[in-house]
């Protein structure tokens, strides 16, 4: 049994926890394979984002692919495989839905 299904409240801590954060905390309590991406991204023109946002999100894709890590070790906190990576950006949530490649 993961140490999470014995933490009562500790979803709720994590959804709380900042995001570099929250990874590292749900890898910690082995519940990585819940975590997945997900953005409130709503639209272009409200003057916080470009005229393109598929670059936008692409760019968030990369921070947590190629940054999450960096910062990470540079706070001390376990870092994350490419398999765990893959799950939050996708494969997670196809776990989840039943979704097959």
């Amino acid at each position: 049994m993961s140490e999470a299904a014995t933490q009562p409240g500790l979803d709720e801590r994590l959804a709380g926890a900042p995001g570099e954060m929250l990874e590292s905390v749900a890898k910690e309590y082995g519940v990585i394979d819940r975590v997945m991406y997900a953005s409130d991204y709503v639209c272009y023109d409200y003057d916080l984002f470009s005229e393109n946002p598929a670059q936008d999100f692409m760019k968030w894709m990369r921070f947590v692919r190629e940054e999450i890590n960096e910062i990470c070790s540079r706070c001390g906190w376990p870092t994350l495989t490419e398999e765990e990576i893959d799950g939050i950006l996708g494969n997670n949530a196809m776990r989840l839905y039943g979704i097959t490649e």
